[in-house]
This record gives C-alpha cells, structure tokens and sequence, in this order.
C-alpha cells in the first residue's frame, strides 16, 4: 500500500512540475473583433444621420455571424447588452442602429457554445461584455436599472448555456490564494493546456456594475476590467496599443486587449503602423472592425496573425515552447 501511495506522491510531484513549465494562458495572442455582433445600418439610415453627427459613418460595417468568425480565427469577441426587463438584448443603438447577428443575449451563447462543442480544443475565447444603459433607453422599454440584478441574469445565463468545465472562471484561476491579483503574482495564469475549450467572460465597465461584481462572492463567472493594483486585477481594456503602461501590465501578469483599429479609419497613412503596434507591443488580444476574411473593401486592411489561423505565441510573454504547443492543436 505504501508504495502505491509513493507512486501516486511521485506522479503528482511530475505533473505540477511539468505544469510549472508549460506555456500559460497569457502567453498567447488572439484576434477580437469590435462590437462582434454588429449588423450595418440601411443607407438611408447612414446617409440621413451623418448629417447630423458625421461620427454616424463608423457604423458602416457588418460582421459574419459569431460562428463564422470562430472559423475564420477569431478568438475574443465584444457584446453590447441592453438590460431590458423583458430580456437582455445585443445590440449597438435602439432603432438606428440595432442590426444584429445574435440579437438575445442568450442566443450569442448558444452560438458560441454549440461551435465549441464541434471544436473542444480550442485555445480559450474571452468575451467583453459592455452594458449600455443610456443608449437602450431609447427602446422606450422597461429597463432593469439594478447593477446587482443586472450582474446576477448575466452570470446566470451564462451558466444556464456553458457548464462550469467549459468556463475559466475568477475562483478557478485564484484556486487557494488569498486573492486573483496575488495569484497571479506569485503563479501565474493556469497552463493553457488546462484552457483549452473554455470561455472568459470579462464585465468592460468601470463603474456601479463593476462593484457590483466584485462583491458577487466565490463563485461567479466575470472577471472585471481592472488594473493590478486592485485584488480581482486580471484582465484590461487599453484601447491603445502606443500605451506605454503596456509592459508593465505585461510584467505582472495582466492579460491585456488592445484595438488595432478605430472608427473605420484605416485609410490613413499611420493605419499600418498602428495595426503593426498593436501586434508587437504584447497585448494578448488585438481588436478590430477587419478580421481575417473581411478586409476593408477600399483599401484592403485587414488583420491576421500571419500564417497563424488562432492564435499564435505572444510576441513579449510567449517563448518558443508556446509555439510548439500551439502546433499540436491548431491546424
């Protein structure tokens, strides 16, 4: 008996070292799109508000369905939901620009999941969820005003579609630490390995439903847009990648998202450099309004990973051993 025991202590003894060494989750970098889900508005609509606010024109684009985009490589995705008492939607603006490819909160999940389900080694996919009080006010629809209520129905839609072994969740990367940031700190990120087919859902708010969140208890799913000097630190939105706090978030483990590109301007001459930056600078996720298989028809932008379809190592935290390992699982 004491033997087997020993086996089992030295087996044990193996896998957390070799997890001690295997390629983290924040050491690879993905492609996100902004405002995932979004449908372009009918001309009229375009021509007749951008009178009025020439802003209106950066709504001149659609995205395929979640889905597709999966297929296409895209790995990080950004939903508007507006609280309504009758259900949460995903859309961008009530009557003007409210096309969308998912419109129920619930049926975006359902998407998501189903294509996982079909693909269950997939490098993890993080999902920014934003809600837009102020503008679902023009739906004229009761609205659900509560941060508590409105974080609750997320998290519990959430978990009505993914079960909790298809979630990277805040308590099961914190596991025994007296915190998220101090684990993060001392360990790190959980071995990619062990994220493969999962999904992370990070509330994009600063606000009442941020704290709201953060006091949500152990067991909730959303992570918070955060810096690392607070305790649930972990993931951050810094929408420009020429940030030079980047490679100090970096260094303390945070994951970041950076956009490549903003407001459709892609047709001025520092758009590359900018797409360039945003590549080199460490962020694990890079946003745009082009993902691969959608380039901009004026001027061909587009951003790729290059001959990576995914995911690929992380330009400032991977290593080569991220590289090796992301060619065992991705085509």
């Amino acid at each position: 008996m004491s033997s087997i025991l020993l086996c089992l202590a030295v087996l044990l003894s193996l896998n957390q070292r070799d997890d001690f060494h295997a390629p983290r989750m924040n050491q690879i970098q993905v492609i996100g799109t902004h405002n995932s889900y979004h449908l372009e508005p009918p001309a009229l609509v375009l021509d007749t508000l951008s009178t009025l606010d020439p802003r209106v024109k950066e709504w001149a684009y659609s995205h395929d369905s979640l889905d597709a985009q999966l297929e296409q490589g895209v790995r990080s995705f950004e939903l508007d939901i507006h609280p309504y008492v009758s259900g949460f939607k995903v859309r961008h603006v009530p009557l003007v620009d409210d096309n969308s490819t998912c419109p129920e909160f619930m049926e975006c999940l359902s998407t998501l999941y189903l294509w996982s389900l079909e693909h269950n080694e997939h490098v993890p996919v993080t999902i920014l969820i934003e809600i837009k009080q102020a503008e679902a006010l023009l739906a004229a629809e009761p609205l659900c005003n509560d941060p508590v209520q409105i974080v609750q129905r997320i998290e519990d839609e959430i978990r009505t579609i993914f079960p909790s072994d298809k979630l990277v969740t805040p308590s099961w990367v914190q596991g025994n630490a007296v915190s998220l940031r101090k684990k993060l700190e001392l360990e790190g990120w959980p071995p990619l390995k062990h994220c493969l087919g999962k999904f992370a859902f990070i509330l994009h708010d600063r606000g009442n439903l941020r704290d709201a969140c953060a006091s949500a208890g152990q067991n909730k799913v959303l992570f918070v847009n955060a810096s690392p000097a607070r305790s649930d630190g972990a993931f951050i939105v810094v929408d420009d990648p020429y940030n030079p706090e980047i490679s100090a978030l970096l260094k303390q483990n945070m994951i970041v998202r950076v956009r490549a590109d903003s407001g459709l301007n892609v047709d001025r001459p520092d758009s590359i450099k900018r797409k360039e930056q945003a590549l080199a600078c460490g962020a694990q996720i890079v946003s745009t309004d082009f993902p691969p298989g959608k380039a901009d028809p004026a001027t061909g932008y587009c951003l790729s990973l290059g001959e990576s379809t995914s995911a690929r190592s992380n330009p400032v935290t991977g290593d080569f051993s991220v590289k090796a390992f992301l060619q065992t699982i991705i085509p």
